[in-house]
């Protein structure tokens, strides 16, 4: 069951572009004592690892393509058998098997993006009511120019969701209470796309703190809780002077 609940908020990252058919695959990685799964569009990236037991000494890496996720995101089955191959790999849960061919083409290492340096941790004090703010943000922008945008505006311990953009006066969608590692004197502004931050940060909440990793606004950020890690592009926008 922890396996189809860590698939499922990774596949979310998957691609939907069929001109770049890897990157709707979720990649696989086995080692004898743990099981890591990765997914990325190229503007977000979400991985995670769990506890695994196996057979072979040996470790490997494979990928599984965006529908088969699915499959087997719906079968909550409460043991996950997975036995790669070196041109087909076979999974089992339940009463459900699939086997599965290999992309000819090799995922490229992406964990370097996650190595986002620290230079400002900010903990989440309530990770849902964020996530909500950022789903209604993202509601708003959809009704709006396309250069509006929303934006995080953090300081010393809070952080506002901002509606602006050209044609609007700056809107405050939220404020919500955080703790942070770096105290500054002026509020630091990241621009992000809001229903992705939504989702890593949903996917996130499961128990653990949730917190949101970030070395400045024009460099990616990245949401952490647990074994679970997202990582997401910023939004390059002209900046403004609202009159």
């Amino acid at each position: 069951r922890q396996f189809a609940a860590d698939l499922q908020r990774v596949t979310r990252a998957t691609g939907t572009d069929t001109m770049l058919p890897l990157f709707t695959r979720v990649l696989v990685e086995l080692t004898p004592d743990s099981l890591t799964l990765l997914a990325t569009d190229r503007y977000r990236l979400a991985t995670t690892t769990m506890e695994a037991t196996t057979t072979d000494t040996d470790t490997a890496r494979f990928t599984v393509p965006r529908w088969c996720t699915r499959v087997f995101t719906k079968k909550r089955s409460s043991e996950l058998t997975i036995a790669p191959g070196k041109h087909f790999h076979t999974l089992t849960a339940g009463n459900l098997t699939a086997t599965i061919g290999e992309h000819t083409t090799a995922y490229p290492n992406l964990t370097y993006l996650l190595k986002v340096p620290e230079r400002r941790v900010i903990t989440l004090t309530d990770p849902a009511e964020l996530a909500a703010s950022l789903t209604a943000g993202a509601d708003m922008l959809a009704k709006r120019a396309p250069d509006t945008r929303i934006q995080l505006e953090i300081d010393n311990n809070h952080l506002d969701v901002v509606l602006t953009g050209p044609d609007i006066t700056d809107t405050l969608l939220t404020t919500t209470a955080i703790t942070t590692t770096e105290q500054v004197t002026d509020p630091e502004v990241i621009s992000l796309n809001p229903q992705w931050l939504a989702t890593a940060i949903t996917d996130a909440h499961t128990g653990n703190p949730v917190q949101i990793i970030t070395d400045g606004p024009r460099k990616p950020t990245l949401i952490h809780s647990g074994t679970y890690r997202s990582c997401i592009q910023p939004i390059y926008l002209p900046t403004h002077d609202n009159h």
